[in-house]
């Protein structure tokens, strides 16, 4: 299962049909509503299962072995979406998904180049501390003025995962990718 602050990004159940297609139909019954919704009886590892606001989750379902699997993906993962945030779904931190560098052209319109994916994916991971131009408070002037705001983000931060699948969502900010590509060249 993977999660954001938001609520739910992708979980897979394997089980009997029967329940597994119960938990679909409770799930897709609490996400007709508008609002955030929290599936109290549905826990996973003790906390309730959270749907996020207004998103229509799509379900990959098929046969395995006497058992069925289904797997609930939020549209920003699936690549149906083209809206901020974006998600990435890859089973470590060191691979690079093969999808990567052309969504990450999709939402941050800089001029990469396709050889610099790995580097990008690699550098992305950790957190890198740039200057950001915006409104600063001067005290001298007692007001605010321009000025560069100093932070520390990264281009992909982790989800919060229970398993072996790991998630990012993608910070598309272009100062900050013009940060990582000064970086790795």
């Amino acid at each position: 299962m993977l999660r954001d602050y938001s609520g739910l990004v992708y979980l897979e159940l394997l089980g009997a049909r029967a329940s597994v297609k119960a938990v679909w139909a409770r799930m897709a019954t609490e996400n007709n509503s508008r609002q955030r919704a929290w599936i109290s009886d549905i826990k996973i590892d003790g906390e309730s299962l959270v749907l996020a606001t207004n998103t229509r989750y799509r379900k990959i379902e098929k046969a395995v072995g006497g058992l069925w699997n289904l797997a609930f993906v939020h549209p920003h993962l699936s690549g149906v979406n083209q809206e901020a945030p974006f998600y990435f779904l890859t089973s470590d931190e060191e691979t690079c998904p093969p999808d990567f560098f052309q969504r990450l052209q999709l939402f941050v319109p800089l001029p990469f180049k396709t050889e610099w994916a790995p580097k990008l994916w690699e550098r992305a991971m950790r957190p890198i501390d740039f200057a950001d131009p915006g409104k600063v408070w001067d005290p001298d002037a007692a007001r605010e003025v321009e000025g560069m705001i100093s932070r520390t983000l990264r281009g992909l931060s982790p989800l919060q995962s229970q398993g072996d699948i790991q998630g990012y969502i993608l910070n598309a900010q272009q100062n900050l990718w013009k940060a990582i590509i000064k970086e790795i060249l």
